[in-house]
């Protein structure tokens, strides 16, 4: 259920906030009220859609997804799936959202669940993927990522937070998602822990279908050179040489089709 939330001036004056566009500010302020207790919402494009921008007909769920995006990119906003389900968590959640009734059951499952992977559809390079620790307790006085809203049973926006840069490349070029939890990212010798298990268990298959997806590729252009050969090879207008006569002392580039009426 939407909660209300208490927007502070600070927030406007953010320069991550003036990163992005009105919309986009519109829908991050709409993911503070959707979150549960404990800064957790549900990635759900349809009903974020409706819960933002219930009257505008202008906005789609492609729309949705870009913003999303950008709310990763400028804000610090992590989004994670858990067994197929799609959520995102605000790391500032703790330092500047403070609730005197605060439920003591989860609705949804944290970030550092042992079974979260990043979502890559808003996380689409390892540089762009979370980096951050759960913030508990002493750690709620750390520095995070982004911006966010503050006040009595609001949020704050904190100093600096400049998030990197999302990358927007195809999936071909996708760096691999990380091996490790956000907990343990930067330890070189982390425990033994559920959360980092399951991110290289999810490594291990992104190389997997990375690699068929690159002989898919190689076989497929590998197919269409031998085509494009075989279709100049039986050509009737050049027969093979790659270019064929048009007149009789001019010459042009044979594309093996047939040419223009009047043409030789």
């Amino acid at each position: 259920m939407p909660r209300i939330r208490t927007l502070k001036p600070d927030f406007f004056r953010s320069p991550d906030t003036a990163k992005v566009d009105f919309a986009t500010r519109i829908f991050y302020q709409a993911l503070w009220c959707w979150a549960d207790d404990f800064g957790v919402g549900e990635t759900n494009i349809n009903g974020l859609l409706g819960f933002a921008f219930p009257d505008d007909d202008e906005f789609t769920a492609q729309d949705v997804r870009r913003f999303c995006a950008e709310c990763a990119q400028h804000f610090g906003v992590t989004f994670y799936t858990v067994r197929g389900r799609h959520f995102y968590w605000i790391p500032t959640w703790e330092k500047h959202q403070k609730l005197e009734r605060r439920s003591e059951r989860r609705k949804n499952p944290p970030a550092d669940h042992p079974d979260a992977v990043s979502d890559l559809r808003f996380h689409p390079s390892e540089d762009s993927a979370p980096q951050l620790q759960r913030e508990t307790g002493a750690e709620s006085g750390e520095k995070g990522a982004g911006t966010g809203e503050q006040g009595n049973r609001g949020t704050g926006e904190q100093a600096g937070g400049s998030a990197t840069e999302v990358c927007h490349q195809g999936p071909d070029r996708v760096a691999p998602p990380p091996e490790k939890c956000p907990r343990h990212l930067n330890d070189e010798n982390p425990p033994s822990c559920g959360a980092c298990a399951s991110r290289r268990r999810a490594r291990d298959k992104w190389e997997r279908e990375q690699a068929q997806a690159a002989g898919e590729r190689a076989a497929a252009e590998a197919a269409e050179k031998a085509a494009a050969r075989e279709t100049a090879k039986n050509c009737p207008w050049c027969h093979g040489t790659g270019v064929r006569e048009i007149d009789d002392d001019l010459m042009e580039k044979c594309d093996h089709k047939a040419p223009e009426s009047g043409a030789a």
